[in-house]
């Protein structure tokens, strides 16, 4: 099985050069390695708030007495 019969196109060509496939992987890998260290690592992105609602229940007391337990 020396040759391989309806091969054709980029596909074909690495089939029958192994080395040169070989080669091309390493080139990914080492590449995608490298590239490692720039990517950003965020488990969410960093946001502002554009608004901040404080809602407080406070039982029989008046709106200034729960304004000063809130601070």
């Amino acid at each position: 099985m020396s040759k391989l019969i309806g091969r054709s196109g980029i596909i074909g060509w690495f089939a029958t050069n192994p080395v040169a496939a070989n080669l091309l992987m390493l080139v990914v890998i080492i590449l995608g390695l490298m590239s490692v260290g720039d990517l950003r690592k965020e488990a969410f992105p960093s946001s502002e708030p554009d608004s901040l609602t404080i809602s407080i229940s406070y039982d029989s007391g008046s709106a200034k007495l729960s304004e000063e337990g809130l601070a």
